[in-house]
């Protein structure tokens, strides 16, 4: 029971559930009234956006409570393998090999296969035993070049104005992730229900952060009210300290891997992408996308 109210603790809705009132959070009351707010978080990350030919936003909804434990859990596998090293993809599966090893400071350097699939293991089934929804897009960023000036406008954003016949709002034409941050936008409000709010949280990117921002405002300003009303805060953070934006970035690079062959992998690091794809992506083959194509 919650205490103060009358109202039993939902088995569905548990902790993660904001009781709202007229003056604040739980426990006040907005006349004989409470208001129910449930809140899903989606953390995401991008990967390939530059010099590729295939950019990737990818990661995971999930319920405050699950993202807490979540958390912990992960960094718990970072210190007892790794002495708390913060997990990059890119870093891991490309760490130096060989003689390039020798200076290297990567604490993977030394690891053997059997060493390599234990921890991807741990790191997999941290995420997957949990309630954590995997969304994401890929754009072909070939595709996307050799569209037309005005279609790359509307495709990132931007908004015609017919009877002035010009452009209002004018998109990014020159920058593919803005294809992906719509898209993965539309597919995460899509699973979130009318009455469920939905903050969302970036790896950090200097460069977009102004432009994105302005993008939920321009999203929440054309959806009708009752999609608007459901998304919430929106914030960058840095993934060294964010487990949970790992965890995106772990999807967002398998899932990368997934559209392309790098012929400058060695055999060691093919069978690493390959045995993570198929536990975590569970696609077995490569498959090149159109322009874009939803994870979910």
């Amino acid at each position: 029971m919650n205490e103060g109210t009358n109202i039993p603790d939902s088995p569905t809705l548990g902790r993660d559930t904001c009781l709202e009132g007229g003056i604040g959070k739980y426990p006040y009351k907005r006349g004989s009234h409470l208001v129910l707010v449930v809140e899903n978080i989606l953390y995401a990350d991008e990967s390939g956006h530059e010099g590729s030919p295939f950019c990737v936003m990818a990661g995971y909804i999930g319920r405050p409570r699950v993202w807490d434990s979540f958390g912990q859990s992960w960094s718990s596998i970072l210190w007892n393998s790794t002495g708390g090293e913060p997990f990059h993809a890119v870093r891991f599966f490309k760490r130096p090999k060989g003689q390039a090893a020798v200076l290297s400071h990567s604490p993977y350097k030394d690891w053997s296969r059997a060493e390599v699939r234990g921890f991807l293991d741990k790191l997999i089934y941290s995420i997957r035993r949990r309630d954590l929804v995997p969304i994401g897009c890929t754009v072909d960023v070939n595709a996307f070049t050799v569209l037309s000036e005005d279609d790359k406008r509307w495709l990132t954003g931007g908004l015609f104005h017919k009877r002035r016949k010009t452009w209002f709002r004018q998109g990014s034409p020159g920058r593919p992730y803005f294809v992906a941050l719509n898209f993965i936008v539309g597919i995460a409000l899509k699973q979130t229900p009318v009455g469920t709010t939905l903050h969302f949280v970036f790896d950090r990117q200097k460069a977009a952060e102004q432009r994105a921002l302005e993008t939920f405002e321009e999203i929440k300003a054309y959806l009708p009210a009752e999609h608007a009303r459901k998304i919430g805060e929106v914030r960058f953070a840095d993934s060294p300290k964010t487990p949970q934006l790992q965890a995106a970035d772990l999807l967002a690079y398998l899932w990368h891997c997934v559209h392309i062959h790098e012929e400058q992998l060695n055999e060691d690091q093919h069978f690493e992408q390959s045995y993570a794809v198929q536990r975590l992506v569970r696609v077995k083959t490569p498959h090149i996308s159109p322009l874009t194509r939803a994870l979910r």
